[in-house]
């Protein structure tokens, strides 16, 4: 993904895949899954939102909420919480959150930068 319109043209296209998924798999309240999972997608960058740095004359953005090791923490909250989600439906709901944070950042490991380490 090399430019901000190609990243946000596949987020639509992953929230109506998902929402269509969460319809398919008879989830209750489709519509508040793919809210959460929208909102999982958008808190990277509420917790790190992009600063300009006027000596390089750039903007920096990925750090500790943008990185590796946070894909990999997401990842493991995304199972997690998606297996105890049959013991209780506050998990599922914590699930789709992670879903979303997940496909952010794999969506910006594909782009020139990456993600850190």
């Amino acid at each position: 993904m090399p430019n901000k319109q190609e990243h946000l043209g596949v987020a639509l296209v992953l929230a109506v895949v998902m929402f269509f998924l969460l319809i398919w798999l008879k989830l209750s309240n489709a519509i508040g899954g793919t809210l959460m999972i929208f909102f999982g997608a958008i808190l990277p960058d509420i917790f790190e939102p992009a600063i300009e740095n006027k000596e390089r004359k750039a903007w920096e953005h990925r750090r500790h909420f943008h990185s590796k090791r946070a894909l990999k923490i997401s990842a493991i909250v995304c199972i997690v919480s998606f297996a105890l989600g049959f013991l209780s439906s506050f998990f599922f709901w914590i699930s789709f959150l992670a879903v979303g944070y997940v496909l952010h950042l794999l969506m910006d490991s594909g782009t020139k930068i990456g993600l850190p380490a």
